[in-house]
C-alpha cells in the first residue's frame, strides 16, 4: 500500500497538527456506482474497524501498487459488493467543482477537495488518514451478491438515502454534500466550508463572507477535548 508522508501532503495540513513522520494517508479509491435512482452500497464488516462497523458504505479500499485510481475502484467494488463494472468514461466525479482547494470541516472528520478531485481526510477519532479520488460513471456488469462480497447486504439503495448522509460512514457523507453539489446545485457556503487562501496556507477564507480567520480558532472547538 503506498502511502503519503508529510512532505507529500498539501503544507495546510500542517495546521491541523496532524502531520508529522509517524503520520501517513493511506491512498484510498472510492467508488460512486449507480443503477436507476439508486446507488451501490454495503454494510461495513471489518473487525478492524469496529468504530464503522455496521455503516453503510460505497465501494472503498486501498489502493495496490501502481493500480490507477480507476482500476482501484473497480476492483473495491467487485471485492465489496460482487458487482464487475465496466469502466465506462470512469470519471473523476468531483474533478473541477471548485477552482480553489476547499476546507471542509466537520466533528467526526475534516476534508480538504483540491481543485483536481483529490480529497483529503483527517478522521477526528480514529486519529486515521486517507487520501485519494471518487471514481463514477462505472457500468455494472453483473447483479450484488454477498456470497462474493467482503461486506454485508450489497445492493442499491435510493439516492436519495446517500444524500441524507446519515446512515454512511462519516467521509461519504462528505462524498453526499460535494455530489450534492455537482449535480444538485447545492451551496456549501451554508455547511460552513472554507476556501483555502494558496497565498497564505495558514489561513483559510470563509465562503460566506470574505474574513480570514486563523486555523488556531477554527479548532479550537473540534480538538478541546
Amino acid at each position: 500500500m503506498k502511502t503519503f508522508k508529510a512532505d507529500d501532503v498539501p503544507v495546510i495540513l500542517d495546521d491541523f497538527g496532524f502531520l508529522g513522520e509517524e503520520k501517513k494517508y493511506g491512498q484510498i479509491g472510492w467508488a460512486y456506482v449507480t443503477k436507476g435512482v439508486g446507488v451501490l452500497s454495503s454494510i461495513r464488516a471489518k473487525k478492524s474497524d469496529p468504530l464503522r462497523k455496521g455503516q453503510l458504505t460505497l465501494p472503498a479500499g486501498h489502493k495496490k501498487r501502481f493500480e490507477s485510481p480507476l482500476r482501484n475502484a473497480r476492483r473495491e467494488t467487485y471485492e465489496e459488493t460482487g458487482v464487475f463494472t465496466w469502466p465506462g468514461v470512469g470519471k473523476n466525479k468531483l474533478e473541477g467543482i471548485y477552482e480553489k482547494s476547499i476546507l471542509i470541516p466537520d466533528e467526526k472528520i475534516v476534508t480538504i477537495l483540491q481543485p483536481d478531485g483529490r480529497v483529503w481526510m483527517n478522521y477526528i477519532d480514529s486519529k486515521k488518514w486517507y487520501t485519494g479520488f471518487l471514481i463514477s460513471d462505472l457500468y455494472p456488469l453483473s447483479k450484488p451478491s454477498e456470497k462474493e462480497a467482503d461486506n454485508l447486504d450489497p445492493k442499491y439503495v435510493p439516492i436519495e438515502m446517500f444524500m441524507d448522509g446519515n446512515r454512511f460512514l462519516p467521509s461519504q457523507q462528505v462524498y453526499a454534500e460535494l455530489i450534492g453539489v455537482k449535480d444538485f446545485g447545492r451551496d456549501l457556503k451554508t455547511k460552513g466550508c472554507f476556501y483555502i487562501d494558496e497565498n497564505d496556507m495558514s489561513k483559510y477564507l470563509e465562503m460566506k463572507e470574505p474574513e480570514y480567520q486563523t486555523f488556531a480558532d477554527f479548532l479550537k472547538p473540534i480538538l478541546i477535548d
